[in-house]
């Protein structure tokens, strides 16, 4: 029984690393670690005097393909500023001046994303926006690239 264990692993091994021509088994076996970044930015427009330091709190939901109903990835997340931009990843790895949220899933297919801001204590809200990533994964000189940015709709806060 050991013997025949053994057998199969090193037939495993021999399988896993032998060179294939080119076929690919899954759609994303060719995504280098760029393709495992999905970068999220977009702004927010505040209401009239309100200060620019005060913060407007974000939500965002996320679906896949496969999600009967979509997931929390984001809430009320403070902003200051007028702009705002958040990476998603495959893989955890600092990225500087990003918000790192590791969702842990592969960005094979497309994500629709659902996001809207609000005031502190309910004073006001933007509107409820959509937006959909599909990725782009283009061959060149025998690697490839990956276009890994969504501008996400301007969210315009009314009290």
């Amino acid at each position: 029984m050991r013997r025949a264990r053994q057998v199969w692993l090193l037939a495993l091994c021999w399988c896993l690393g032998a060179p294939a021509a080119e076929a690919r088994v899954f759609p994303w076996d060719d995504y280098g670690p760029a393709c495992q970044w999905l970068r999220l930015s977009g702004a927010i427009e505040r209401p009239a005097g309100m200060e620019s330091g005060d913060p407007v709190l974000l939500t965002v939901t996320y679906r896949l393909p496969d999600q009967a109903a979509p997931a929390t990835l984001l809430t009320n997340y403070p902003i200051e500023g007028s702009r705002f931009f958040f990476v998603l990843s495959g893989f955890e790895e600092n990225i500087q001046g990003a918000l790192f949220v590791p969702p842990m899933f592969f960005f094979s297919d497309k994500i629709e994303f659902q996001y809207f801001a609000t005031l502190p204590g309910g004073k006001g809200r933007s509107g409820y926006h959509r937006s959909v990533y599909r990725p782009e994964r283009i061959k060149q000189d025998g690697k490839v690239r990956c276009q890994t940015a969504l501008q996400l709709e301007t969210l315009k806060v009314g009290r």
